[in-house]
């Protein structure tokens, strides 16, 4: 059994967050979606640019080197905005949070694992998650995730730990009751 009291800052919910954003699937999907788009998007604009020019030569090395210079251009923008982005919109829904106090953290939370299930109790709420209900236990670059649905989860920071010794047995403990743990 392993008894864990804490409460998750900003800087826990915000990584749990950007982390989400950038390992799940649906998020995964629409990024490539965005990228793919606005390549295609690429392409029509330089056919429009180039579509006035009457040499076809001329035509086509323009096309192909508009084409290229905006596909990767696109490309390389939707890397290169897309955490700042997710970080952007993650601290604007805390501002949010902030004003109506629903903040999802910032409240002392004690997370038991039973031999049976996970009791999670705080000031506002006590949940019991049974093992199966649980989908994947994932270890992320600050703290451990275990998702008990596809996009809620327990956050257990790395500071919780009294050291690596017991992240290890905690995580073992894991995934002897979960099966998919990455």
């Amino acid at each position: 059994m392993f008894v864990f009291t804490y409460a998750l800052t900003q800087a826990d919910w915000v990584e749990f967050s950007a982390h989400h954003s950038a390992t799940a699937k649906s998020s995964k999907k629409a990024r490539r979606f965005m990228m793919v788009f606005f390549s295609v998007l690429a392409v029509f604009i330089s056919l429009g640019m180039t579509a006035g020019d009457g040499e076809s030569g001329r035509l086509w090395y323009a096309f192909v080197v508009v084409t290229v210079f905006l596909a990767v251009f696109m490309y390389g923008f939707f890397r290169l905005i897309d955490k700042p982005l997710t970080a952007l919109i993650f601290r604007l829904n805390v501002r949010l949070a902030k004003k109506d106090g629903k903040l999802p953290f910032d409240v002392l939370t004690t997370v038991t694992f039973e031999d049976e299930y996970i009791l999670d109790i705080s000031e506002r709420a006590e949940t019991k998650f049974f093992y199966p209900t649980v989908e994947k236990v994932k270890e992320g670059p600050k703290a451990i995730y275990i998702y008990v649905n596809a996009i809620m989860a327990l956050v257990l920071p790395y500071r919780i730990f009294e050291g690596e010794e017991q992240k290890r047995e905690f995580l073992q403990f894991m995934h002897g009751k979960v099966f998919t743990t990455e």
